[in-house]
């Protein structure tokens, strides 16, 4: 395994949420890529790819995020760049058609913190560097629209886990019969 990678930009943004879910769970739906095709707002598909010998995604995988924005659909290509797990993943941004030309060292972190036993602590965390004059004058839509984005996924990820964890808690256990 890799070393992981510092983030280069400086943060743009960070949003939390409290998920009634555990740890376990909620790594679950973030450490699979393809898990995001569920919780993501505007995600369409999610295309893994692994480096040579891999079996799972690990620091150095990418993934191809598929995504439609109003009536723009494009891809954004993501390298994972720090895989701890039950703890925290982060990914540099290596492709963005919607945004590149305005930004540079783009990435963000999702950071878990375990409260209790039954719920986590879920930050996400955006970082970039404007690019140009154009980037330095948009940097501010920019951040307002990815704080939007970043809460209406952390809305979508808390359901998700919070629905599939409460039924995992609600099956009752099965009876034990003796002879």
């Amino acid at each position: 395994m890799s070393q992981p990678e510092p983030q280069t930009g400086t943060v743009q943004g960070q949003d939390q949420i409290t998920i009634e879910a555990s740890v376990d769970r909620v790594w679950e739906l973030i450490a699979d890529s393809k898990m995001l095709e569920q919780w993501g707002p505007v995600v369409d598909r999610v295309d893994v790819r692994l480096n040579a010998g891999e079996t799972r995604e690990d620091i150095g995988s990418r993934r191809h995020v598929y995504i439609t924005v109003g009536k723009r659909s494009d891809r954004i290509i993501e390298r994972r760049t720090e895989h701890n797990p039950n703890r925290r993943l982060a990914y540099r941004i290596e492709e963005d058609p919607f945004l590149g030309s305005y930004l540079k060292d783009s990435g963000f972190t999702m950071e878990l913190d375990p409260v209790g036993h039954s719920q986590t602590l879920f930050t996400f965390t955006f970082y970039q560097r404007p690019r140009g004059i154009r980037g330095w004058l948009m940097n501010p839509l920019v951040r307002i629209m990815q704080s939007r984005g970043r809460r209406a996924g952390l809305a979508s990820l808390k359901r998700l886990a919070e629905q599939a964890d409460l039924s995992r808690r609600s099956t009752p256990p099965e009876p034990k019969i003796s002879l």
